[in-house]
């Protein structure tokens, strides 16, 4: 990680605070909230994991942790003791780095909870798929599949030999067993999305694609009746239980769940403890548009909520001493 490495400021703060932390280059994912909130009177801020590790003091307050999936091993144990003092400390925090499961564990205790059908194997244990068609990707990070669907074991080994011939590393490789379906009735795919922030579940705005990966979505694919459903779930959320059950399992108070439906049952396909946070925007469709502006307001007013008056700074000076640097004061964070 380039450049010298700050600890956090601890300016006087009299409003109620909150702080969202991830990698450095990734904080533009909680931007929009962070104004939004500002402009609602509550100091929230992003604390980068290096200015964390860098510190021996934090500022008392309400604390979102993220970004696990791309810290570490000694890093995501010393912000486990990062988030015990602050919680000891009597600040409210959401997401425990000791708790959270990488992919392959949550897809398996998904699958052994029954919420999942699929299957997931990795290479660097000898694992080898037995059903089919699967793709290859990374475990961490969320740069989606690396293949297009491989449908025999000939074909997943020339996957896996052209990504190790790259220089990934074959423990961060992952064979996923393919769990998508198009909508009924239509050759395009949708994933379904909701938030938990700490007691709360909130619904995002569903994605259509062309592809099963449907990563971004394309326009114009969605029917008028689409978007009238959508917004209707926004007053009544039919599966916020559904949602309840895949954050309990996978242990996160904070993140975004993924998930698509293939004969007639969910799938859940990503956990996200740092998705991005989109602001409100201009839609075609009425009941789209106000669809996306009440997804965005309930974030906001679920982390207004959250917001805790400040008491005296943490001290966090013995949660990682072993773990830091002479030269940087820190382990190396960088893990994309």
């Amino acid at each position: 990680m380039a450049g010298i490495m700050r600890p956090m400021r601890l300016d006087p703060v009299s409003r109620r605070a909150i702080y969202f932390v991830t990698l450095r280059e990734h904080g533009y994912t909680f931007a929009h909230v962070i104004r939004a909130l500002e402009s609602r009177g509550v100091h929230a801020r992003h604390v980068p994991w290096d200015t964390v590790f860098a510190s021996e003091t934090l500022a008392h307050g309400t604390w979102v942790l993220s970004d696990f999936e791309r810290l570490p091993p000694g890093a995501l144990m010393a912000a486990g003791k990062v988030h015990r003092a602050l919680k000891a400390a009597g600040c409210r925090v959401l997401n425990d780095p000791a708790r959270w499961l990488p992919r392959a564990d949550f897809l398996r205790n998904l699958q052994l909870a029954g919420v999942n059908s699929f299957g997931c194997w990795r290479p660097a244990a000898r694992e080898w798929p037995d059903r089919w068609p699967v793709f290859l990707r990374r475990a961490s990070g969320h740069t989606g599949s690396r293949t297009e669907l491989l449908e025999t074991p000939e074909a997943a080994r020339a996957a896996l030999t052209e990504a190790l011939d790259e220089g990934l590393p074959l423990s961060d490789l992952l064979f996923v067993e393919y769990a998508g379906e198009p909508v009924p009735g239509q050759t395009y795919f949708r994933k379904h999305a909701a938030f938990r922030i700490g007691p709360e579940v909130s619904r995002e705005v569903s994605v259509n694609d062309t592809t099963w990966l449907a990563k971004v979505g394309v326009s114009g694919l969605a029917t008028d009746e689409d978007y009238a459903a959508e917004r209707a779930e926004m007053d009544a959320y039919p599966h916020e239980d559904f949602v309840w059950k895949v954050f309990e399992i996978v242990g996160l108070e904070y993140g975004r769940v993924d998930f698509g439906t293939r004969a007639e049952r969910f799938e859940v396909w990503e956990v996200n403890s740092n998705p991005t946070l989109y602001a409100p925007h201009e839609h075609r469709n009425a009941d789209r548009a106000e669809t996306i502006r009440l997804s965005f307001e309930r974030l906001v007013t679920a982390f207004w909520g959250l917001a805790r008056t400040p008491g005296e700074p943490v001290s966090i000076k013995e949660c990682f001493r072993r773990y830091r640097s002479e030269e940087t004061g820190m382990v190396a964070l960088s893990n994309r």
